[in-house]
């Protein structure tokens, strides 16, 4: 779309081409479910993905089903870290204060 970004429906439309598809498999990756992989893409979940998240995504998803689970993996680890530092904020300063409670 020559924003820089790519939409999960022009990587499903991309995944179809098979210029596109031998470029993928040159590099050792082989997509078979668009939609996960484009979940485990879009770090930030903006629903695009830039051209530096699409690159590092195809360097650690290469290789067979298994390095795609790890990395979803990491995906999961990474969301759920956040939440718990935002419920430990949420606990420690229940009000919406930042500043430090008294000793």
């Amino acid at each position: 779309n020559k924003t820089g970004e790519i939409s999960k429906d022009e990587l499903m439309l991309a995944c179809k081409d098979v210029y596109f598809d031998a470029l993928l498999s040159s590099l050792g990756l082989r997509i078979f479910d668009v939609e996960r992989i484009f979940e485990l893409m879009d770090v930030n979940g903006e629903g695009l993905v830039g051209f530096d998240e699409f690159v590092m995504a195809c360097q650690r998803l290469r290789g067979d089903a298994r390095a795609a689970d790890l990395v979803q993996l990491q995906l999961e680890t990474h969301r759920i870290s956040a939440q718990v530092q935002e419920l430990h904020q949420a606990i420690v300063y229940p009000h919406g204060s930042s500043l430090k409670r008294p000793s």
